[in-house]
């Protein structure tokens, strides 16, 4: 008996280190533009445009310049994108939960949509609809619906600047730049089956929670000039946010869980540019830790690729979990750009990557 009390014991041990949250990660992210998302936000140390400053605030210093600029980026999936708007914007129905037995077995969508004021000192952006969400269908024979969903607007004030003289030499290039970020968010993650559906009124299934707060990001850009032209980025994002790994969802197996999204966590980024008379080539190699530099997470990191030629700059990216090949066509006032997609999700509980379509559309005034 008492053998098997110490089976049953190391069991259940065993279990509990084997049981993780589903674990989701989206290309799309607070403040992204086309670049960051065809990137992978592997791009903190691109200078493609001015949408850089959304890959590393330290950018700031090279876009000195005044006006006006409109972006939206989202997945262009017709199914993905009309169950988003109505799940998140619209109340919760009965019709709408019974359709989402009817999906396929994991639907993800994602969507943002950003208003830009800069100049010289500081940029002022205002993103009225950031909007991703993940639906997963588990135990087919029983099905369960595991969803997470989010809507947050985010009002970001944006400023940086050159300090290469505390180095007190030419060969060193040294900026630092900060975003303090304003939001306001309504999100959802919530588990149930078909026979709740029968028995709880459909409002109650999928529960929106509201919080609203400020955090900061704060980016560095370091250039060794004299050393191969190497470029070195440091990002801390989300300091002071109240969103943290809910403990109880990583323990779980049918939990969906968002990382590198919106609590702590830190960016390194090294890369390096090649100017020649056929375009500029940009290559970045970047880098997550948990929290402040407290874990190093290789399954996140990413390769992310620019060929700057004219008016067109052709983009890409590759890590663990995507693959993305786009190109961009940039001009004074109307950018655009489309990227192919190899994606996936869920990451380790996604067996193939699923095929995505990006697309991208700036305004500039």
């Amino acid at each position: 008996m008492k053998k098997n009390c110490h089976l049953l014991l190391f069991l259940l041990v065993l279990l509990s280190h084997s049981i993780n949250a589903i674990e989701t990660t989206h290309l799309i992210h607070p403040g992204s533009t086309f670049i960051t998302t065809v990137t992978g936000r592997s791009c903190s140390t691109f200078v493609v445009s001015r949408d850089a400053i959304n890959c590393n605030p330290a950018l700031f210093t090279h876009f000195k310049s005044s006006g006006v600029q409109f972006s939206l980026i989202g997945k262009a999936e017709g199914d993905s994108i009309e169950t988003g708007k109505r799940l998140v914007l619209e109340p919760i129905t009965e019709d709408q939960i019974r359709k989402l037995f009817q999906k396929n077995s994991f639907n993800s969508f994602s969507f943002n949509s950003n208003i830009g004021f800069f100049n010289p000192l500081f940029k002022l952006s205002y993103s009225p609809y950031l909007i991703l969400g993940d639906i997963l269908i588990l135990n087919p024979a029983f099905p369960e619906v595991s969803l997470n969903l989010i809507k947050r607007s985010v009002l970001t004030l944006s400023s940086g600047g050159d300090f290469s003289g505390i180095f007190g030499s030419n060969d060193v290039e040294f900026n630092i730049g900060q975003n303090i970020n304003f939001y306001s968010e309504i999100s959802a993650n919530n588990k149930f089956t078909l026979y709740d559906l029968s028995t709880t009124n459909p409002d109650k299934l999928v529960t929106f929670q509201k919080k609203k707060g400020v955090t900061l990001d704060l980016g560095t850009e370091l250039v060794l000039k004299n050393f191969y032209e190497l470029k070195i980025s440091s990002q801390l994002k989300n300091l002071f946010a109240k969103d943290k790994i809910n403990k109880t969802y990583s323990i779980s197996s049918t939990r969906l869980q968002n990382l590198y999204l919106f609590e702590p966590y830190a960016q390194l980024g090294i890369g390096k540019n090649i100017t020649t008379q056929y375009g500029r080539f940009e290559m970045n190699i970047e880098n997550y830790f948990a929290e402040y530099y407290k874990e190093y997470d290789p399954v996140m990191t990413s390769i992310g690729l620019n060929y700057t030629l004219g008016l067109f700059s052709f983009l890409g990216s590759a890590s663990k979990n995507y693959q993305s090949l786009g190109m961009h066509f940039l001009s004074q006032n109307f950018d655009v750009g489309i990227a192919y997609i190899l994606e996936k999700n869920i990451g380790k509980y996604q067996s193939n990557p699923e095929k995505s379509v990006f697309l991208g559309v700036d305004i500039n005034l």
